[in-house]
């Protein structure tokens, strides 16, 4: 998977916890806060395009 999401949790301990990866994140809250460099990034990705 070229794209996802991940959540993770750290329990009290400092293990952490890999909660989901999803293939479709809701990614737009902290897209809008960086100007679209996101998107940006992704559609690169899509292109065949490496930073």
């Amino acid at each position: 998977m070229a794209f996802a999401g991940w959540d993770f949790k750290v329990a009290g301990d400092g293990t952490y916890w890999c909660l989901e990866v999803n293939p479709m994140p809701a990614y737009d809250w902290y897209d809008r806060r960086l100007g679209g460099a996101i998107s940006a990034s992704l559609l690169g990705l899509l292109r065949g395009v490496r930073p």
